[in-house]
């Protein structure tokens, strides 16, 4: 009679059979929701997560890992860089389309419910859209709630959850929940603590595909990547820690999580190859520039200025509004890092360009103005013209007595009686 595998054998085979069966990376195109919490930081981490940057092509429907993961120069990085830095808005929108660059920050982290047993914890490993990531710093350093929500006994689990699909997918934290151990069990905390510290997650992310990187670079820059940089970088202490991923695997991820741009019909038409590798029929030429960036260039940062700019972003699930105070330093993935004083709680924020979005003037909120009071209309009286003054009417002149005949035989009252008797001897002489 063949012998009988115990309870406890049973379970950790079927607990070591669903770990490969889905893997440590948790699959962000088949992903919904799930509640899960990020193990220990250490005290000499910068964050709780490891940044993982990598590009991907719609067009070729394929991506591949980006140098700067590992911390080395990155020749795709810069020229892309350098062709958008000579482009229109609308164009470099059509080039997000041959060459997208993307960051996510992955984390340690056990699911509420999936622990695995004592001898064989479950620690896997999930990549963090910005978004969330965002969400989850302002959340650790508000400078009054803030807490430490890694922290193995007084840390929080918190729900990260999608949705949408494809290009259209969001992903946020949507809730941060009640702070308590990782386990329940002291035991089981133990085993898993320990496990934490073997565990390496950098040694999780995707092999460089070279065959893509070079496709994506001809395609960007018109011309064949040197072979001296593969050369170089397998030759550097870089790859030893680069992984053997596969990457029709990956194809299938970051087709799934990449933003896509708005559909904009680029003024100058961007070649396209149709299989790999093959040399675009128009490549897309870079204009002369006085100058290449040495930095990635920033192409949002323009629209951004201290005590100026508003901005719309999340904390805690929770859609907050704020001014800029300080213009941070530009990532290597081109993305504009600055501090925001938030409007609500007054604390100030560390954020990345990509969390936010830019609040027009005219929808800042402010206090209402009191409306204007009433102006009473007076209608101007109609200007009247001044009547000429009459002439004044002309007197009547009296009529002049008619001329009385002069009565020569009647003197006057003062003549004397002399000359009275002359006139009438005068008279007897006619």
């Amino acid at each position: 009679m063949a012998a009988k595998l115990t309870e406890a054998m049973r379970y950790r085979l079927l607990a070591a059979k669903k770990s490969l069966s889905t893997g440590v990376v948790i699959k962000l195109s088949s992903f919904t929701k799930g509640v899960f919490r990020l193990l220990p930081m250490s005290e000499d981490a910068v964050t709780p997560c490891e940044k993982y940057t990598h590009f991907y092509s719609k067009v070729m429907n394929k991506g591949t890992t980006s140098l700067l993961t590992y911390g080395v120069e990155c020749p795709l990085v810069t020229k892309l860089n350098e062709v958008r830095a000579a482009m229109s808005k609308e164009d470099r929108e059509g080039m997000q389309k041959v060459c997208n660059i993307s960051s996510e920050f992955w984390g340690g982290v056990v699911e509420a419910g999936d622990y695995g047993t004592l001898t064989l914890p479950r620690i896997r490993v999930l990549p963090i859209k910005k978004e969330a990531f965002g969400q989850i710093v302002g959340y650790m350093t508000a400078e009054e709630s803030g807490d430490n929500i890694t922290d193995a006994d007084d840390g929080r689990y918190f729900i990260y959850a999608k949705e949408g699909t494809g290009f259209a997918s969001k992903y946020s934290i949507a809730k941060f929940c009640d702070s308590g151990p990782i386990h329940e069990d002291p035991e089981m905390q133990a085993a898993i603590l320990a496990a934490w510290e073997k565990f390496d997650v950098r040694s999780k992310f995707w092999a460089i595909d070279w065959d893509t990187y070079g496709a994506i670079y001809e395609a960007v820059a018109g011309e064949a990547l040197d072979p001296s940089v593969r050369e170089e970088f397998e030759a550097s202490s870089a790859a030893a820690a680069t992984p053997a991923a596969e990457s029709d695997e990956l194809d299938e991820e970051l087709a799934d999580i990449q933003y896509e741009a708005p559909a904009v019909k680029p003024k100058t038409q961007v070649a396209v190859p149709s299989k790999l590798p093959v040399k675009p029929k128009a490549p897309v030429k870079p204009v002369a520039a006085p100058e290449p960036p040495e930095d990635p260039v920033d192409t949002v940062s323009m629209e951004f200025e201290p005590g100026v700019t508003r901005v719309q972003y999340e904390v805690a699930g929770e859609e907050h509004t704020g001014i800029i105070s300080k213009m941070g330093d530009v990532g290597e993935d081109g993305d504009q890092q600055f501090d925001v004083l938030d409007d609500a709680d007054q604390n100030t924020y560390g954020l990345f360009a990509s969390l936010v979005q830019i609040v027009p003037p005219e929808e800042e909120q402010s206090e209402p103005e009191p409306p204007p009071a009433p102006v009473k209309k007076t209608v101007p009286k109609q200007a009247t013209l001044a009547k000429p003054a009459a002439k004044p009417a002309a007197k009547p002149v009296p009529a002049k007595p008619a001329a009385k005949p002069p009565v020569l035989n009647k003197p006057s009252h003062s003549a004397s009686a002399a000359v009275a008797g002359k006139l009438a001897a005068m008279q007897k002489k006619k």
